[in-house]
């Protein structure tokens, strides 16, 4: 964890550059999203001509009492939108040759706010910037170009930017998704990627030389013990050689082997593992007693404890 922290730390520091750089890229990006699709997204197509008798419209000796025709109202009301069933914003169109076109009846003309309420935008260099951040990210991209595409009796595409602008701008989102998505987001990564494997590498030199240390105080501190032990025994030499020599018990090679076989056991890894699990199991046997209990489940208990 502590690895983990300061390497989150140092990766910060060095993100600054990065972070420059990524700024940087997406106010470019957004800048010509901006100059291409500002204003495109509003596109749509509006019920045309009206459903009224239309020579009335450009009469201009008409009635003075007569009702005027409001053009902005009737291209901004919803109801003279065309909707795909299902969705929430009007069918965008688009006015060049390769852009989405809209059905019989309807004419593409600029009208209402924005596709998702508003939000997907070109229009100002912020909008612009947050669509190109999504698309950086890849959060909900794909709608930001093409909203995908529906099956009635053959696959009829509805996009947004693309089916506004015209597929041909379909570069500028692939050029996009590879320096974007994958180039400054992988950026990012290494960075962090560094600042953990340098934060890795200090960690283990300090161990290093903190086991080094301890190393060399635990051998003073033996070569301490032994001149004290030396110079604190109470007894002659001589019993200490007779101690060694017949109580030790290395007097017969039967007795070492013997030793050297219940050492083997008891350093044995596998030993520990099945004292664990003996552990284990007894815990488990105590934690299924509860009251009442039926004498079989006591004694299946009492039988498992041992």
């Amino acid at each position: 964890l502590k690895t983990i922290v300061g390497a989150l730390i140092q990766s910060v520091k060095k993100l600054g550059d990065v972070m420059i750089l990524t700024v940087f890229c997406l106010a470019v990006f957004a800048l010509v999203g901006l100059q291409l699709f500002m204003g495109n997204l509003r596109h749509k197509c509006i019920r045309w001509p009206p459903a009224t008798n239309s020579s009335w419209l450009f009469n201009s000796t008409e009635d003075a009492n007569a009702t005027q025709f409001d053009f902005i109202e009737y291209i901004n009301d919803m109801d003279n939108h065309y909707f795909l069933e299902g969705q929430l914003d009007a069918l965008i169109c688009g006015n060049s040759s390769d852009a989405g076109k809209c059905p019989e009846g309807y004419t593409c003309m600029k009208a209402g706010r924005n596709p998702n309420y508003g939000y997907t935008s070109y229009d100002t260099f912020g909008w612009a910037f947050l669509a190109l951040f999504r698309l950086m990210t890849q959060d909900f991209w794909e709608n930001l170009f093409q909203l995908g595409w529906r099956f009635i009796w053959s696959y009829v595409p509805f996009m947004q930017t693309l089916r506004a602008a015209g597929k041909t701008y379909m570069i500028f989102f692939v050029v996009i998704i590879f320096l974007g998505s994958f180039y400054l987001i992988n950026l990012i990564l290494a960075v962090v990627a560094m600042a953990y494997a340098e934060q890795n590498e200090a960690t283990i030199a300090e161990a290093k030389e903190k086991e080094e240390e301890y190393q060399k105080i635990m051998e003073q501190l033996k070569k301490q013990e032994a001149q004290l032990e030396e110079g604190q025994r109470p007894c002659p030499p001589r019993w200490y050689k007779f101690a060694n020599t017949f109580l030790k018990w290395d007097c017969c090679t039967p007795w070492i082997v013997f030793k050297k076989w219940t050492y083997f056991v008891v350093m044995d890894p596998f030993v520990d593992l099945g004292i664990t699990i003996c552990i284990v199991l007894n815990t488990l046997f105590m934690a299924m007693e509860h009251y009442p209990m039926s004498e079989s489940f006591s004694e299946m208990l009492t039988v498992g404890n041992l």
